[in-house]
């Protein structure tokens, strides 16, 4: 939840306040908690507009280090994309179905994209080939995420499983 919080406090630069502050940015008040929610204001117009898939979106993510997103969606396709100039880096195919979830490894090297397959992929961002094809689940897999480590994944399925797979192995 805390890191959530960092990363989105990041995204829109909003200044964090620490534990010992009020909202008046006094000193000696605490809310219990390390880090306090940014009050972030709604949008008032859309920053860009981009003609993204051929099919319906239906996730995205963006690296820890705020320079990439990732897309998802119903025409099969995982999307890397610059985060300054909105435009698609790479094309990431291999998936038989619509994409459900995508991330991108915290150490930047792998992207995933879970499918309407029930498998999930792990590409090479640097080549744009699948590293793995991770099957085993019986339905959807509708959650998925690197470890921190970069050297674990982990799948959650429809058919009410999760499964932990090695990065490494595939398996």
């Amino acid at each position: 939840e805390e890191v959530q919080a960092l990363r989105t406090a990041a995204m829109y630069g909003v200044p964090l306040k620490s534990k010992d502050e009020d909202s008046q940015g006094n000193e000696g008040s605490s809310s219990g908690s390390l880090i306090s929610r940014p009050a972030l204001e709604p949008p008032k117009k859309i920053r860009h507009r981009i003609n993204a898939h051929t099919g319906t979106v239906n996730c995205c993510a963006f690296s820890l280090s705020g320079g990439r997103f990732i897309t998802g969606a119903d025409d099969r396709t995982v999307k890397i994309w610059d985060g300054s100039t909105f435009n698609a880096d790479r094309t990431l195919h291999g998936s038989v179905q619509g994409v459900t979830r995508v991330g991108i490894s915290d150490n930047g090297e792998m992207a995933f994209g879970a499918c309407n397959d029930n498998a999930a992929r792990i590409w090479n961002m640097s080549t744009g080939r699948i590293k793995h094809t991770l099957t085993g689940h019986t339905n959807r897999i509708y959650a998925a995420e690197f470890a921190s480590d970069s050297k674990v994944f982990v799948t959650g399925s429809n058919d009410r499983t999760l499964k932990i797979w090695d990065t490494n192995r595939g398996a």
